[in-house]
C-alpha cells in the first residue's frame, strides 16, 4: 500500500511525498479504522448522512492537448461534514478502463471542515499503449473517491497526530473532467 501524503501548502498546489508501507504496517492502519470509533456525536452523524459529507471536481490541465500529452489530474474535495476527513481512496478510469495505480494508494490529506482543498493526483498521459487516443477526440477521465475517514487531531508530546475516528458515509462520490485531443 502507498501513502500520500501533500506536503502543507495553503493552496494545495505543493509536490506530494510518497511513502510506501510495509504489509503489517498497511493491515495496523486498515485495523486501526475498523476499531477507532464511531464518526462522532449522533447529531453530527445524522447531518452528515442528511446531505453528501463531500463533494468532489476534477481537474484536467492542459485542457487541449495533443495525443502525446502528459496530463495533471487534480481534484477538489469540499468537506460538508463536521469533522476533519482524510485518508483518500480514489478510483480513476480513462476512456473506461481503470488506472491501477490508485487501488493500493491512499491520499492523507486532511481537510477541515468547510474547507475546499486541492489534492494533485498521479499525472497520465493523454494517449499510451492499450489505450490511443479517443476516435471522438475527447478523453474523459472519472475520479471517484471510494473512500475515506473522519479524522480527529491530536497533540501528543511527540508531535501532531491524526487518529481515524470512521468511514465516511455515502461514497463514492465521483466527478468527471475531459481534455480534448487534437
Amino acid at each position: 500500500m502507498t501513502l500520500v501524503r501533500p506536503d502543507a501548502d495553503p493552496d494545495g498546489r505543493s509536490a506530494a511525498a510518497v511513502f510506501v508501507l510495509t504489509a503489517a504496517v498497511a493491515a495496523a492502519f486498515a485495523a486501526s479504522a475498523a476499531v477507532g470509533g464511531t464518526a462522532g456525536p449522533s447529531e453530527a452523524q445524522g447531518e452528515e448522512t442528511r446531505r453528501p459529507p463531500l463533494v468532489l471536481a476534477a481537474r484536467l490541465a492542459p485542457s487541449s492537448a495533443g495525443p502525446e500529452t502528459l496530463l495533471r489530474l487534480s481534484v477538489v474535495v469540499d468537506n460538508r461534514g463536521q469533522r476533519p476527513v482524510s485518508a483518500f481512496r480514489f478510483a480513476v478510469t480513462a476512456e473506461g478502463r481503470q488506472l491501477p495505480v490508485y487501488r493500493d494508494t491512499v491520499y492523507l490529506a486532511p481537510v477541515a471542515p468547510g474547507e475546499r482543498r486541492t489534492l494533485p493526483l498521479h499525472n497520465l498521459w493523454a494517449s499510451e499503449a492499450g489505450r490511443p487516443p479517443p476516435a471522438d477526440g475527447r478523453l474523459d477521465v472519472e475520479v471517484a473517491v471510494v473512500e475515506g475517514s473522519w479524522v480527529a487531531r491530536e497533540e501528543t508530546a511527540e508531535g501532531l497526530r491524526w487518529r481515524l475516528v470512521g468511514p465516511v458515509e455515502g461514497l463514492p462520490v465521483r466527478a468527471t473532467a475531459t481534455v480534448e485531443i487534437r
